[in-house]
């Protein structure tokens, strides 16, 4: 089983983004790999808000493009995940 959070293929409406922190917490107290795909958060400081409380979370994997992963860094900065 794995749960993908993935921001292209749903709305961000209100519901959506109160319900990933309990998909987290479901996942995460079963032992489920959770797979985030911060898709256009180089583009959107809604999704790139979204991406980081995800991140915060402890995704197993974070799947991204140089700009989304740069989007993503502290300070702009991808070399700050090495």
């Amino acid at each position: 089983e794995l749960v993908i959070a993935d921001e292209a293929t749903s709305a961000l409406d209100a519901d959506r983004r109160a319900s990933l922190p309990l998909a987290f917490a479901a996942a995460q107290a079963r032992g489920v790999p959770i797979v985030l795909d911060p898709v256009f958060v180089d583009a959107s400081p809604v999704r790139l808000a979204l991406a980081r409380g995800c991140l915060a979370r402890g995704p197993d994997v974070v799947r991204c493009n140089g700009a989304e992963l740069a989007a993503l860094s502290p300070g702009g900065d991808p070399t700050a995940f090495a």
